[in-house]
């Protein structure tokens, strides 16, 4: 069994690291596409030579950037694959249960299967074959992905902005909470909000009552001296 532990723990190391450069690669590409929008505003408000000087130097280092986390993740995806060929060997268990020991507990899942036979003509000879299609249980089928898709990172944004405008009042945070979780689902909804959050969350405002509050979102934080609250 030394062989197959050190194998499963050495796929499981491969999985964490191909998940971290997945999401390093993920964070990458979003600030380079954050600074691209960026660059496009200030060329729609009139071009600033030494604006846009600057936006092109931090384009090429987040380009850079991305391209190295790319090849990370390349060679961590090939490490996954070369480690989960060498376990697929383990996968057949009429060959290898009796590495297992009297200790190991053996849990089978439900699994419906239905067959039906089927005619195939092969030249003049025509002969029956028997097809199997096999239905996992639910607990066997996982369609997890930790990579937003852009709906989702779209309604995140959303989210916060109702957070931030809720300024403290609990129904009103239920309300953008509910909004979220019918779109994609309570436990979806609470991984987008863990991937995408204010990176000023601490600063989360509370309103008194007869104030109001606008909520401006931006992919860079604000100055320290813009950010005090403007009141009439």
């Amino acid at each position: 069994m030394a062989e197959f532990d050190d194998l499963r723990q050495a796929l499981t190391v491969a999985r964490t690291d191909r998940s971290a450069s997945r999401r390093a690669l993920f964070v990458a590409d979003e600030r380079l596409r954050a600074l691209r929008r960026r660059r496009d505003q200030i060329i729609r408000g009139g071009a600033d030579e030494q604006k846009l000087a600057a936006l092109a130097a931090e384009e090429r280092r987040l380009q850079d950037d991305a391209d190295r986390l790319a090849g990370v993740h390349l060679a961590a995806t090939d490490a996954l694959g070369d480690l989960s060929t060498q376990f697929d060997l383990f996968a057949d268990p009429t060959e290898n249960v009796t590495r297992l020991d009297d200790s190991t507990p053996i849990l089978l899942l439900p699994l419906r299967i239905e067959t039906r036979f089927k005619e195939l003509v092969d030249g003049d000879r025509t002969r029956n074959q028997l097809w199997v299609r096999a239905y996992p249980d639910d607990i066997a089928v996982n369609t997890f992905e930790e990579v937003l898709a852009e709906v989702e990172i779209t309604n995140a944004r959303i989210y916060w902005t109702n957070i931030w405008k809720a300024g403290g009042d609990d129904g009103a945070k239920r309300a953008a909470w509910r909004s979220l979780a019918i779109s994609h689902g309570p436990g979806r909804a609470h991984w987008i909000i863990q991937q995408v959050s204010p990176l000023n969350a601490a600063e989360e405002p509370v309103v008194a009552t007869g104030e109001h509050l606008l909520v401006i979102v931006t992919d860079q934080p604000l100055p320290a001296a813009e950010r005090q609250p403007a009141r009439g």
